[in-house]
């Protein structure tokens, strides 16, 4: 694959809770790094009124 390479992989998508440990077991190089951006609820709320 484009890893093997020398290309570095980036994945987007919204993968939480149960799914994201899922997620990560399909990828099998390493190594591996998940950033989780999880905002409280009232960054999100002013998030959704500047819209």
């Amino acid at each position: 694959m484009d890893f093997g390479a020398g290309f570095t992989i980036v994945v987007q998508d919204v993968v939480i809770d149960p799914m994201l440990e899922e997620f990560v077991s399909f990828v099998r190089h390493r190594p591996l790094y998940v950033v989780a951006l999880a905002p409280g609820s009232e960054a999100v709320a002013a998030r959704e009124a500047a819209v």
